[in-house]
């Protein structure tokens, strides 16, 4: 038994220190899910939280032409607004869902932009959006939202966070970021990068706009929709291309990587998971001896556990980006003794 509780001991102390690289606003959260375009597909090269690959959605306005397309590491999203659209924004992006993020929770959300292309009339307003809210796939009308955005306004654009309780208010990022950021695709433009922490233990958020050295943050503003005691759960994650004003006008982006960051599995959720490996150990060296009936019940309830709490599954699909060994140490870690098919069924 001392084999297995020792393996089972090690792995559990590696799943606990998974995080601790990770820098900025999202250091005591995991990543748990990446999109990065490189095999020309929505398919993720992470993917801990097991909602499979991004989905093209948009709030199916008539005569928006919403597009995506695959090219160059990257997806670009494209979306028109016609003239006489009712008011609101109309919008195009790349979605990860469903998510389940309610009431306790904390995540975040990073996305990599390049080539902005929109209408810069005194009265046009675009923006890329790293947009939380909920529903499905497809933007309906009827969906609560929060995000951070790189707002255009005219010749402007400043970091902004729409449906927060208050405007963000702040200024235009300087002429020289914003040149570099609009420069002519042969003329290498720089990329921006989006971030968005929505924090329901205590309702509040985190938004930045980076470009090069240039970065600009607003932090602990309260939401309209998401509080730490108030406002439904947050099922899809979106990263695309809004216009809010503009007749006629057409706005694109490309969106390189998008990003997910998390509190996964939670402490109680450990506590469930360190027992059940401590009980497949010791079913395993029972199963060795004579007490076989009991290993297996042992060995039933310990599985059955883990698969309900979906952590087997999870970490189980965690192992997707690596080869099939990686995926079989891990499934061994996770069952010292072997699981029968029903409970692997059960994890599925």
């Amino acid at each position: 038994m001392r084999r297995h509780v020792l393996v089972g001991a090690i792995f559990l102390f590696s799943l606990l220190c998974s995080s601790a690289a990770i820098a900025g606003p999202f250091s005591n959260l995991t990543l748990v899910y990446e999109a990065n375009f490189d095999d020309g597909t929505l398919s993720p090269s992470l993917n801990a939280l097991g909602i499979g690959p991004m989905q093209i959605g948009d709030t199916l306005v008539p005569g928006t032409n919403p597009s995506a397309v695959l090219e160059d590491g990257g997806v670009t999203l494209s979306i028109t607004r016609p003239s006489g659209t009712a008011p609101g924004p109309v919008s195009v992006g790349a979605v990860a869902t469903p998510v389940s993020f309610g009431l306790g929770s904390i995540f975040g959300a990073r996305a990599v932009y390049e080539l902005p292309v929109g209408p810069h009339g005194a009265t046009d307003s675009w923006a890329a959006a790293l947009l939380v809210r909920t529903g499905s796939v497809s933007d309906l009308a009827a969906e609560l939202r929060a995000a951070a955005t790189f707002q255009v306004n005219g010749s402007g654009a400043r970091l902004n966070t729409p449906f927060a309780t208050t405007p963000a208010g702040l200024p235009n990022i300087p002429q020289s970021v914003y040149d570099a950021i609009f420069a002519p695709a042969d003329a290498d433009p720089a990329t921006f990068t989006l971030e968005f922490l929505v924090d329901r233990t205590t309702g509040l958020g985190y938004a930045s706009l980076t470009s090069g050295n240039f970065s600009v943050t607003r932090s602990n503003f309260t939401f309209l929709n998401f509080g730490a005691n108030f406002g439904p759960t947050i099922t899809a994650l979106e990263p695309g291309i809004a216009i809010a004003r503009g007749a006629d006008t057409t706005a694109s982006v490309r969106l390189l990587d998008f990003q997910v960051f998390a509190q996964i599995p939670e402490p109680p959720t450990w506590g469930i998971f360190g027992c059940c490996l401590l009980i497949l150990g010791a079913g395993k060296f029972s199963a060795n001896r004579r007490d076989r009936r009991v290993a297996d019940h042992a060995t039933a309830f310990a599985w059955s556990t883990l698969c309900s709490h979906g952590i087997a599954r999870r970490w189980w699909r965690r192992a997707e980006p690596y080869d099939a060994e990686a995926r079989q140490l891990i499934w061994r870690c996770l069952s010292a003794a072997e699981p029968t098919q029903h409970h692997k069924d059960g994890c599925k």
